[in-house]
């Protein structure tokens, strides 16, 4: 039988091993030749038949190419599988964060309804509390003998009586006349009235102000301006007594509770809480000795309306017009993280203290607090892992 030549056996050979070396010898070529028929179990007979090893080299080595490109579809399709379940693990990931953070939002609505329903709560009991606390009692007025036009309603008998009527009598002259209406917005107007000398004047504009609003419900907001004597002393011990002038400003009324009014029985309930305010400052007259509230002569009633009253304007509008004219600066923020709205809240909670007033290390501190608190995280307000979580945090979305 006639064996493979050499040309034969390269040919053969670089089906599957392109460019072999020509130079090989014969032996060697047809060992490399066996080797591969034995690996791929080609029969151990008719190995010197060229065309039947030819074809079977052939068709072995197309299952071969066929074998390899599938691998690769299948590396790719792989590849591409992981590449959409990262997108996917992505997406809920985003999913999960979005539902946390809706989560945290409720949450966090859920304790300020709370915070405002026992805020409200608290005022009201603050409002019953002294109107029954006072209510057997009557407002000791001081008679005066004096000109009309300095008449107040006297609290407690000034110890300079000649400086005290001059301080009224310059006061009153700075008021052009006795009442006035300040109404910026159409929304929450001030009325003023610069002659109160007697609890029936208060009562009187107070009567003014419910016939104003037209029988429409409003909330009311009421502040006194008044005359305080302090009592110091000099470097020789002696009384120096001086009268100090403090005006109806609108932040100051925020000390009083207001009240919403929808009938004239509420208005009659509030000039019993406005007694009850000035009695607890004759209250005060006696426990302090160095600062006196001797007498009232000015009043400041502050009016937000809670019905739509101006044309054209929506409720939105008319809430955005209202805490515009009642926002106030409560705190500065400094600090290098985005606590500012927990900072604020912070400062409205604790107005009392006057060393967070100027310290503001405190208010962050209560801030990282109230933020634990409200997001529910898993760490102390002062630790580490807070801070950390701080560099990243954007802040509450309110």
């Amino acid at each position: 039988m006639t064996t493979l030549r050499k040309p034969q056996l390269i040919e053969l050979i670089n089906i599957y091993k392109p460019k072999i070396n020509e130079n090989i010898t014969v032996p060697k070529l047809k060992a490399e030749l066996n080797s591969y028929l034995n690996l791929h179990n080609y029969k151990k007979y008719g190995r010197n038949h060229f065309d039947e090893i030819n074809e079977f080299i052939n068709n072995d080595h197309q299952q071969f190419i066929y074998r390899q490109y599938e691998r690769k579809i299948k590396a790719q399709q792989k590849k591409a599988s992981v590449a959409k379940l990262v997108s996917i693990n992505e997406e809920y990931q985003q999913e999960l964060q979005e539902y946390r953070r809706e989560g945290e939002q409720e949450e966090s609505n859920k304790y300020w309804k709370e915070q405002r329903k026992l805020h409200k709560y608290n005022v009201e009991l603050r409002y019953d509390t002294k109107i029954r606390k006072y209510k057997s009692q009557d407002v000791d007025v001081i008679e005066q003998q004096t000109e009309p036009d300095n008449q107040t309603i006297l609290l407690f008998p000034p110890v300079d009586e000649a400086k005290f009527i001059d301080g009224v009598r310059r006061e009153r002259k700075g008021f052009q006349r006795k009442r006035e209406i300040v109404d910026i917005d159409g929304v929450s107007p001030i009325y003023y009235d610069n002659y109160i000398d007697s609890l029936d004047a208060i009562d009187k504009h107070i009567e003014f102000v419910y016939s104003e609003q037209g029988h429409k419900a409003f909330k009311i907001l009421f502040n006194f301006e008044v005359i305080i004597e302090e009592l110091e002393h000099d470097k020789n011990s002696h009384e120096i007594i001086t009268y100090k002038y403090r005006l109806p400003r609108e932040d100051t009324a925020q000390t009083h509770v207001p009240k919403n009014i929808y009938s004239h029985d509420d208005i009659e309930e509030y000039k019993q809480y406005i007694r009850a305010e000035i009695i607890e400052m004759q209250n005060f007259n006696q426990e302090n000795t160095k600062q006196r509230y001797v007498a009232i002569y000015s009043m400041m009633i502050k009016v937000f309306k809670l019905q739509k009253t101006v044309v054209g304007t929506n409720m939105q509008e008319l809430i955005q017009k209202h805490w515009q004219g009642h926002r106030q600066i409560l705190y500065k923020n400094n600090g290098e993280y985005y606590l500012c709205y927990m900072e604020a809240i912070a400062k409205a909670l604790h107005p009392d203290t006057h060393v967070k007033q100027y310290k503001s290390d405190s208010i962050i501190s209560l801030a990282r607090e109230y933020l634990v608190k409200v997001l529910d995280l898993p760490f102390k307000a002062k630790s580490r892992e807070m801070t950390k979580y701080l560099k990243t945090f954007e802040g509450l979305d309110y």
